[in-house]
């Protein structure tokens, strides 16, 4: 049977426009968010946007260092990630670097307009570890 607890926090990777409406949107409905994207001024934009807001003050956390990040989200019994980057190579390099905190039943959703190929590969890759990408 698989796990139903609940997600309490998600980490959006990628501050752009859409990333940016995710995080915001998400913190809206009562998740805790954080944030990393390969730019640091995509981040400080995001963070100005949301502490501007009075319903996603205080709910999101941007961070410039890829490994705080992951860090971050250390504690969360399960871990979920939205990708909200670039399909192909950034995509691939953003998950090797997370990957060796990802466990079982966490989840990855994949955002980027990627070719069915390169999602079977991280499905078959992350499956080993009970890990689910979803793209």
């Amino acid at each position: 049977m698989a796990n139903t607890h609940p997600f309490k926090r998600i980490g959006v990777v990628g501050c752009g426009n859409m990333g940016t409406e995710m995080s915001m949107a998400f913190s809206e409905l009562g998740l805790q968010v954080w944030m990393w994207d390969i730019l640091s001024k995509n981040v400080d934009g995001t963070q100005q946007m949301v502490d501007a807001e009075k319903t996603t003050k205080g709910k999101v956390t941007g961070y410039h260092d890829i490994k705080d990040f992951v860090k971050s989200l250390y504690r969360a019994e399960r871990k979920l990630f939205m990708f909200s980057i670039t399909h192909g190579n950034p995509a691939d390099s953003v998950l090797e670097k997370v990957q060796e905190e990802l466990k079982e039943n966490d989840i990855v959703l994949d955002g980027g307009n990627e070719h069915y190929r390169n999602t079977k590969r991280r499905q078959k890759s992350l499956a080993a570890k009970g890990v689910k990408w979803i793209g």
